[in-house]
């Protein structure tokens, strides 16, 4: 009995546990429908079924209401929309027609920050004060006037250190579409405009040194608002440097050896990836970085080195035997004037040769080249119906140029040719006595093509009407340099940013002290050259901001710890490990079929060529593998 007992209880505990378990799935896969009345609910699908009913059944759960970012309401479905406290997580709403004039349920909106009003008959906008919006549009809402909008914006007064730079608003931003406004500074030398970007609502100012001034702001040539603007000592770390300045670097674009970017320094490639930077090719003479789409329409990406021995690297990969001298515009030069441009073949780069003589690219263009016969050649590259690249040239009849721009040149007699490649290539006669080509500002606003010719007049490149030049206000800055970089990665999670904020913006002042700065959080160094690259490690969670030294020197500043450490050491070497063919760092299996998928052409990758050159012939192939094989059944 005492058995039974037990064994009864035991299926009996066995039922009880998967009727839970059978409940407990039920209870998960039931749709709990957001606390919405029928008719709002109705109305809500007919314009955001798209955001607001993700898995089209016809239901807006509470956990779609709460995870909606944007709606976009007909005011003439609603009599009243209390019921947006529904959507906690609303950071746009549009609003169109209807009757209805009260909105202060939109201050129980945390997260709101746009917002746009079409044809509502609002004639109240003072709501908005209340609310912390970066953009409010009205459209066809004559009866709000200037006066309702300027009594609802705000501005502050801005303090920051010399070396940085901040962005002014008169937020909401949109408030004051089709008005006329600017913003003045009244002591340039103290802040200036980076740029001034045309829309007076927002602008970005850098401060120059230390003092005050203020900013103005103006709507219709009346001053509405105006804030203090107040510039303190800059403040940087100051760690020596072990070697004396240097000119043998250059920042590269790259997508093999590096994420995004990497650094040529004393012949070695230096690449970027994630939270490290790695010595990753050595004797390079020079580089080039290209990006074109193959046969199926994708992008195919190369870093080209080219070695102190004439070798050409793609990707690291030696596609030809022969020997070069110069690699530009995605181009490879030999010693004799031969002339191969790069081209995309299934996941592998082929070169083909172009078969006029090299002498000089005109300016940086990856279509057309002089021959040593002074001719412009014109080549592009296509691809035949089995998907096979084919080059086709042209012989321009152009020669000697003095100056090119986009598809126009001036010969040797001065004479304006204008070059149009679709749908096939025709080169023309368009003027004489030409002394240059450019994109220049008309008097009457705005920018042209155009020419300038010797009595000093100016004509457009397309009808070779006459036209006024007007005024190039050159843009000259306080500082040497600058730049920025995205992180997305930072708009993402509990702990998002917004996407205004996900920006490190960089300067390098006169005194060479770098300055970066990203989402309140300041960092400045001396002897600084340039920022590199911004990238975020998915291993470490952590995000880095690389940045070159006059010395040559890679560092990296870290967002998370606002630590900085210099990265590369002036005696790295690479070093490779036989067979170590993925770059684990470790001799496996896994790098036997690493490279047997290289050799297969699958798109895999060799990080490290020579850990595979088991033959030591500079080249890979079959017979590395072998060996390969070989050793690692014998280690």
């Amino acid at each position: 009995m005492k058995f039974y007992h037990s064994l009864t209880a035991g299926i009996l505990a066995v039922s009880l546990l998967c009727s839970q378990a059978v409940l407990t799935a039920f209870a998960e896969d039931t749709v709990i429908p957001a606390n919405l009345d029928s008719a709002v609910c109705e109305s809500l699908l007919e314009e955001n079924s798209w955001n607001l009913d993700l898995d089209n059944d016809g239901i807006i759960s509470a956990e779609e209401a709460r995870n909606c970012t944007s709606l976009y309401l007909s005011l003439e479905h609603f009599t009243e929309i209390n019921w947006l406290t529904e959507f906690p997580d609303l950071t746009y709403i549009s609003f169109t027609g209807g009757t209805l004039t009260d909105f202060s349920v939109l201050k129980q909106l945390p997260k709101l920050r746009n917002l746009s009003f079409s044809s509502v008959p609002l004639t109240d906008i003072d709501f908005l004060k209340d609310l912390n919006l970066e953009s409010c549009h009205l459209d066809d809402m004559e009866q709000i006037t200037l006066e309702q909008k300027i009594a609802v914006m705000h501005w502050q007064d801005y303090a920051l250190e010399a070396g940085y730079s901040a962005d002014i608003e008169i937020s909401p931003i949109g408030l004051l579409d089709n008005y006329s406004m600017k913003m003045t500074i009244d002591d340039e030398s103290v802040a200036e405009f980076t740029y001034y970007s045309g829309y007076g609502q927002f602008q970005e100012i850098y401060a120059v040194k230390p003092g005050s001034t203020a900013y103005h702001f103006y709507v219709e040539e009346q001053e509405v608002a105006s804030g203090s603007i107040t510039v303190s000592d800059l403040q940087y770390q100051n760690p020596a440097l072990e070697n004396p300045p240097a000119e043998n670097f250059r920042i590269l674009d790259s997508h093999y050896y590096g994420t995004t970017h990497a650094v040529l320094r004393d012949g070695v490639i230096y690449g970027i990836q994630g939270g490290t930077v790695k010595p990753m090719q050595e004797h390079v003479k020079d580089y080039d970085f290209i990006y074109l789409k193959n046969a199926e329409g994708s992008y195919q990406y190369a870093d080209i080195a080219l070695l102190e021995d004439g070798t050409l690297l793609v990707n690291q990969k030696e596609i030809s035997e022969l020997r070069f001298t110069e690699v530009e515009n995605g181009c490879a030069i030999t010693e004799d004037h031969e002339i191969y441009t790069l081209c995309p073949d299934g996941t592998d780069f082929v070169l083909l040769q172009i078969p006029y003589e090299f002498k000089s690219f005109p300016y940086e263009s990856k279509r057309y080249y002089t021959s040593q016969s002074g001719e412009v050649i014109y080549y592009k590259t296509s691809y035949d119906s089995s998907g096979k690249p084919v080059l086709s040239n042209t012989v321009t009849k152009i020669k000697n140029p003095v100056m090119g721009y986009s598809d126009m040149f001036i010969d040797e007699n001065h004479v304006l040719w204008v070059c149009k490649t679709y749908p096939s290539f025709t080169a023309t006669k368009t003027a004489e006595n030409v002394t240059e080509i450019g994109y220049y500002p008309t008097k009457s606003g705005g920018y042209t093509y155009g020419y300038l010719t010797a009595d000093g007049k100016a004509y457009r490149t397309g009808n070779q009407e006459e036209f006024e030049l007007g005024e190039a206000v050159p843009e000259i800055h306080s500082y040497e340099k600058s730049g920025g970089f995205y992180l997305h990665a930072y708009t993402l999670g509990e702990e998002a940013i917004s996407e205004n904020n996900a920006g490190v913006d960089w300067y390098l002042t006169p005194e060479q002290i770098l300055t970066l700065h990203f989402n309140q959080q300041y960092f400045a160094i001396s002897e600084g050259y340039e920022a590199i690259t911004a990238e975020y490690d998915e291993e470490t969670k952590k995000g880095y901001v690389y940045f070159l030294r006059t010395d040559g020197s890679i560092w990296q500043y870290c967002i998370e710890t606002q630590d900085v450490q210099k990265m590369t050491a002036e005696n790295s070497e690479i070093t490779s490990l036989a067979g170590d063919a993925n770059g684990d760092g470790i001799f496996d299996v896994k790098d036997i079929i690493t490279l047997q998928r290289w050799l297969l052409h699958d798109g895999t990758s060799l990080p490290d060529w020579k850990a595979c050159d088991f033959t030591e012939d500079q080249q890979i192939n079959i017979f590395d593998l072998i060996m390969m094989k070989r050793k690692l059944l014998n280690a």
